[in-house]
């Protein structure tokens, strides 16, 4: 049993497992979300909110003070393969808990376990959000009315970061990461007989200059000092020794620490890859995924969280710099006061998305812990 909170931490390292062993990526959770509400139903939340694809959040206390505090962890897994021999290794073939969303899950359980143990005159909100991976989840949870009756005066999100020390807490005023934005970009043009491709070798030529582009011309441009550009996906052809294809179609990634400078990274890669496809005569179509906003920390909001630190004797780490990757949580602090913080899960850990990491059991109950304590800080004011 936990020693301050009464949390049965070992039924939550339990349930964090059965998460890991059957991972649902973005806009499948169905199941999660069952085991998740299942869970906490025991409970006895106030209220249970079940969003469109699979997010579902839960309401704890009484209300009385008149502020709304809401939590949020994220539930879905990544396609990638499980490589580990793990005890509860997954079981679904090509989706695994990469990231681990499985333990942010848990370490909100767990929370709501200890909510439910203490007089509560807030309102609380626990929310289990879906699609983080896509950057999708969160504005289905906005968009929807329920929201509106939710309105959270306060919205807190965290994340696991290997190479960190356990239970660290990373915090930065201000943005936390960069904004994202995702390109489809397809390139068609005719399909012939593989026999007399010389003939037709457009597309060849035309990935030759894209691969070029990306790995070395952006970064020989000043946008390279301000964001960064990925290929994370590339499709051209069928496995078939007969055809030359009539389509490529790639995903393009790019990121940037200002909102100014990802738009003209954008700019950029439509303006070259539209003189690709005039080289070599092919048609060409874009299509934009809604970009994913920064995270903007409340400064407020980092001072509360550093004293709830301190209070605890525990380590913060001072980020001088934004964090690299998207997360959709940005899309709530657009809209309403938040903070997001990173939670230190071990220095030799490897990275997430890797086909070796797992969550680390042990900075569960550590961070249920430190949440509770830093709902109490907020409350106090």
């Amino acid at each position: 049993m936990g020693m301050k909170l009464g949390v049965d931490i070992k039924k939550i390292i339990d349930f964090r497992q059965k998460l890991h062993k059957f991972p649902e990526i973005s806009g499948h959770e169905q199941k999660t979300t069952d085991l998740i509400k299942h869970f906490v139903s025991h409970f006895r939340p106030v209220r249970v909110y079940e969003f469109p694809n699979y997010s579902i959040a839960f309401e704890f206390g009484s209300g009385q003070t008149g502020k709304t505090i809401m939590f949020r962890a994220d539930i879905d897994a990544l396609p990638i393969d499980e490589t580990m021999d793990l005890p509860y290794r997954s079981v679904n073939k090509g989706w695994s808990h990469k990231c681990g969303h499985d333990g942010h899950s848990a370490i909100l359980v767990g929370l709501a376990e200890a909510l439910s143990r203490q007089k509560i005159k807030d309102r609380v909100i626990l929310l289990f959000q879906a699609a983080e991976e896509t950057l999708t989840g969160a504005l289905d949870v906005i968009s929807d009315k329920q929201f509106e009756q939710i309105a959270p005066d306060v919205i807190i999100g965290f994340h696991n970061i290997p190479g960190y020390d356990y239970n660290s807490i990373l915090v930065r005023k201000g943005e936390f990461n960069a904004y994202v934005s995702g390109i489809k970009v397809v390139f068609k043009g005719r399909s012939i007989h593989a026999a007399y491709s010389r003939s037709n070798s457009n597309f060849i030529l035309a990935l030759e200059k894209i691969l070029a582009l990306i790995r070395d011309t952006f970064y020989h441009t000043d946008l390279a000092k301000r964001g960064d550009l990925n290929l994370t996906y590339l499709n051209y052809g069928k496995p078939t020794f007969g055809i030359s294809p009539d389509e490529l179609v790639l995903h393009i990634v790019p990121r940037a620490y200002q909102v100014q400078d990802l738009e003209e990274i954008m700019d950029f890669v439509e303006k070259e890859m539209r003189a690709v496809a005039r080289t070599h005569e092919l048609s060409i179509d874009f299509i934009y995924t809604e970009d994913a906003p920064a995270i903007y920390n409340d400064p407020g909001l980092v001072d509360k969280l550093v004293e709830t630190v301190e209070q605890e004797q525990g380590r913060v780490v001072f980020l001088e710099e934004p964090f690299s990757w998207g997360e959709d949580f940005g899309f709530y602090t657009v809209r309403y006061k938040g903070v997001y913080f990173g939670i230190g899960s071990g220095k030799e850990r490897p990275q997430l998305h890797s086909k070796d990491y797992d969550f680390p059991d042990e900075i569960i109950l550590p961070s249920i812990e430190f949440l509770f304590k830093f709902y109490l800080k907020l409350s106090q004011n």
